[in-house]
């Protein structure tokens, strides 16, 4: 918590959330005011708890050239900031995602027992090539329309608004993702009059770029590689399982006609198959969640786009 001090000597309490803010409540005085970083209000403590004080129009600062994760600010129409702000505010943290990789089964060398653990993993590692495909394509989208790798789909999308005010996203079957540029039409050189500022045709000139840089067909191959890829995690939850026929598996083995070294090997490789798979279901839950918070991070945005939400996000320390 900082302090900063107002033109008439009081004292304002400078938090980076509400939730911080809520933490020293008890400890502030009535009528103390303070303000939140995160979401740029000032509340003003009471005897029941804090007020929120509406501010006026802001004096926005000259523009910054690309967007951020932490300055990140929905635009809003002119006078629109004198308004009460009725917008729902949802607040969301960016987590580190596990990393996953391709089970490696080990061959025990009894044919049933083997076709049991292959059927097993297919679906899994199918679900995690589908996983380094989404990243990839997010990846090029990002670097589509010239943002870091950084930047949140959030971002990218409000930041593209601004450019390309006719620009749209909706969300079709579940994950179907669907960006629309709009109609603009390029001017030829010598079109343009003396009192253009010029903004169209960069605007357009970008949009050139970014049709050849096959930034709509990369956005939608997002959404489609993750609706492919639920469907696998579905499937592999189910053949995961198959740790719980670890004495089915045992006994095919023992009876498999094995002895010797040949049979403690092949038992050996088995408990430790069944071993990884015990670990599965939870790494399937974590992918799937990666894949339902990229809908609702999108559903976030299109709702952001039409004025009904404004996402805060929280970006984890390094």
């Amino acid at each position: 918590m900082g302090c900063c001090t107002s033109s008439d000597g009081e004292k304002v309490d400078t938090y980076q959330c509400v939730d911080d803010m809520q933490e020293n409540a008890r400890a502030t005085s009535i009528g103390r005011l303070a303000f939140i970083h995160d979401t740029q209000q000032l509340y003003i403590r009471v005897e029941d708890g804090w007020k929120i004080i509406q501010l006026g129009a802001i004096l926005s600062l000259p523009p910054t050239p690309m967007p951020t994760e932490k300055t990140e600010k929905k635009n809003k129409s002119n006078g629109a900031n004198n308004k009460p702000d009725n917008t729902t505010k949802v607040k969301k943290a960016k987590t580190k995602e596990k990393k996953v990789s391709k089970l490696e089964i080990k061959e025990t060398k009894v044919a049933g027992v083997d076709k049991m653990f292959k059927e097993a993993v297919a679906p899994f590692n199918g679900a995690v090539e589908l996983k380094e495909q989404i990243d990839k394509t997010i990846e090029t989208f990002k670097v589509s329309t010239g943002h870091k790798k950084d930047d949140s789909i959030k971002v990218i999308i409000l930041d593209l608004k601004r450019r390309y005010p006719d620009l749209s996203i909706e969300i079709q079957d579940g994950c179907k993702f669907v960006l629309d540029f709009g109609s603009y039409v390029k001017e030829e050189d010598g079109d343009k009059d003396d009192d253009d500022d010029g903004d169209d045709v960069e605007r357009e000139l970008i949009k050139v770029e970014i049709e050849e840089d096959n930034v709509v067909k990369a956005f939608s191959a997002i959404g489609d590689l993750g609706e492919k890829m639920m469907d696998l995690l579905k499937k592999a939850k189910e053949s995961a399982q198959i740790f719980e026929q670890s004495k089915e598996i045992t006994a095919m083995v023992k009876d498999s006609g094995l002895n010797g070294f040949q049979l403690a090997k092949a038992l050996k490789n088995a408990a430790s198959n069944i071993s990884e798979f015990r670990k599965v279901p939870s790494v399937i839950d974590a992918l799937m969640k990666t894949v339902s918070n990229l809908v609702e991070d999108v559903k976030d945005t299109i709702k952001e786009l039409k004025g009904e939400i404004e996402v805060e996000i929280e970006v984890e320390d390094e």
